[in-house]
């Protein structure tokens, strides 16, 4: 699909209050705690879903939030170190894994999906490794024996077959397929703009996936190296040019707007969205949504985009429903 402004553009109704700060502690605290209890709902049954499918989903969790303090912590290099524009490189990563997790409650086969392009990857990656040191001595052990038995391993787990792995040598390295063995393909798991062709047209979780796909665009300019990360790297520097026409403050203001917020939000309301996708296969879950009802308080008094995922989609998943206006 084709993403436009005019078919994802949210129209707000109502302001947030401009001079309203955002208290980072409390923001944090209910982002974490909504996570957590995430985490721990995990821990129990859910239609459909196995014990290692829900482990796996866990596992997905823990690493947005570990990618959320690398966030923190590049951030605070400040407004004079180029490093700390790589933030907004990162904050793509928690973003993607919101479109991960959303496929991934689709249906449980889309994490059996998500892991077995996982094991593709790691192999082909080890077929070109052998490939390239195939006359060097020192590498017989780890083609031969060490790497193979580790995927081998992995790949028994996830359930990939003998006619999956041929497939790959066929692709790969063009070998033949065995005779009497049909060619099987392990599917690569969606990008984001194919996970928003995964969803049913007219769904409020499409309608929010497309909403964001511009943010994920403009985060991945600076995970490409492309103009606008290049241009942020020689604003922002000690002695950049800009200041021989932009005030201290002026510059700071900027950064706070185009680097620091961008990048810190983005990743926040990945988070606490994620933590509330999880309610439709918890229902029953009184500590999860309470926790994310919890997290949100902030979130859509002082984030216009937090506001905008609120009603597309948040606000239903939670059961609130507006108040009719007075006749």
């Amino acid at each position: 699909m084709t993403i436009t402004i005019s078919s994802c553009a949210y129209v707000h109704s109502e302001d947030v209050d401009p001079e309203r700060h955002l208290n980072a502690p409390a923001l944090e605290a209910g982002m974490d705690t909504a996570v957590k209890a995430a985490i721990a709902a995990l821990g129990d049954d859910a239609a459909g879903y196995t014990e290692f499918q829900r482990r796996t989903i866990q596992t997905v969790y823990t690493s947005m939030l570990s990618t959320h303090g690398l966030i923190r912590k590049v951030l605070g290099a400040g407004w004079q170190n180029p490093a700390a524009i790589d933030a907004l490189a990162l904050a793509r990563v928690p973003l993607e894994s919101l479109y991960t997790l959303c496929l991934m409650f689709e249906d449980a086969s889309w994490v059996d999906g998500y892991l077995k392009d996982g094991w593709k990857k790691q192999y082909v990656r080890f077929l070109l490794q052998c490939e390239e040191t195939k006359n060097l001595p020192r590498f017989k052990e780890f083609c031969t024996m060490l790497a193979p038995r580790n995927l081998d391993a992995l790949r028994q787990f996830h359930g990939i077959t003998d006619a999956q792995v041929a497939t790959i040598h066929h692709e790969e390295l063009g070998v033949p397929v065995p005779d009497g063995m049909a060619k099987e393909h392990i599917s690569r798991f969606p990008s984001p703009s194919k996970v928003i062709n995964q969803m049913k047209q007219g769904t409020d979780k499409r309608t929010m996936l497309a909403r964001l796909y511009p943010e994920y665009v403009f985060l991945c300019s600076f995970a490409h190296g492309l103009p606008d990360a290049l241009l942020f790297k020689m604003m922002f520097s000690k002695n950049p040019p800009a200041s021989d026409y932009f005030s201290e403050a002026q510059m700071k203001d900027t950064f706070h707007r185009q680097v620091e917020q961008p990048a810190y939000t983005t990743s926040l309301l990945s988070l606490i969205q994620s933590s509330t996708e999880l309610i439709p296969l918890y229902p029953g879950n009184v500590a999860l949504r309470a926790a994310i009802v919890k997290a949100w308080e902030s979130v859509t008094e002082g984030m216009l985009l937090g506001k905008a995922i609120w009603h597309i989609r948040t606000k239903r998943l939670l059961g609130i429903v507006d108040a009719e206006p007075s006749q």
